[in-house]
């Protein structure tokens, strides 16, 4: 069995758990005026794909931008 993890930061991995509700959540609250969460912290154990999460919320709100 071939590894899923790939050591490319940011890049969509061919095993993706659909988060489309947490990225929407984390979208909307970055764009919200007066959010408490415009300043967040995101962790988790190593390979559990805050990156590839934080590049999604990052294209989407760039698509928003134009």
């Amino acid at each position: 069995m071939e590894n899923p993890f790939n050591p490319s930061f940011g890049k969509m991995p061919s095993v993706f758990l659909n988060r489309d509700s947490l990225t929407q959540r984390i979208v909307n609250e970055l764009n919200r005026v007066g959010s408490p969460f415009q300043t967040s912290l995101l962790y988790g154990q190593r390979s559990s794909g805050k990156t590839t999460l934080m590049t999604e919320v990052s294209n989407l709100i760039s698509r928003y931008k134009k």
